[in-house]
């Protein structure tokens, strides 16, 4: 209703006669306003203030200019690499715990990697190696998984005689 009051002092204020401003679909002052003029005035006001309030509600939202990070987890990737007669043939087996996380590498220049590894402290062990090999620095090493550091690469160097 206010936008009618606007706009009717608007002509009102620019000496405009009556006539001239119900001929230009304008309102007269003299109270000659039809009622499809009314109709139409406030359903554009109702239209103006529905968009210009979606408008606010969703920009804020796409706005924001910072990319957040999914909470899917880390990755890890366990390399693997042995030297030695008969190499080609051997597969290892790679557990990371807590988790539950195991699965299988090739020992000549093996790759396993894991994603979706929750953030925490795990420990990764190598199985599988033969009596007549050793793995250099150890088959268990542990590892950290964090939201500032999401990936973790352990490798393990096996020799066999």
């Amino acid at each position: 209703m206010s936008y009618f009051l606007a706009y009717a002092s608007w002509i009102a204020s620019s000496r405009r006669s009556p006539r001239t401003a119900a001929a230009r679909g304008g309102v007269t002052i003299d109270g000659q306003l039809s009622y499809h003029e009314v109709a139409l005035r406030i359903d554009t006001l109702g239209i103006g203030v529905t968009l210009l309030t979606l408008l606010t509600l969703i920009t804020p939202a796409c706005a924001t200019g910072r990319h957040h990070q999914p909470a899917a987890g880390g990755t890890v990737t366990i390399g693997v690499t042995t030297t030695g007669a008969g190499v080609s043939t051997q597969v290892y087996r790679v557990t990371i715990e807590p988790g539950g996380i195991s699965g299988s590498v090739k020992a000549d220049a093996g790759v396993f990697t894991r994603s979706g590894v929750a953030p925490g402290r795990y420990l990764v062990r190598l199985l599988g190696v033969p009596p007549e090999c050793r793995v250099d620095s150890g088959a268990e090493r542990t590892l950290m998984i964090s939201a500032e550091r999401p990936s973790a690469v352990l490798r393990f160097n096996v020799v066999c005689r």
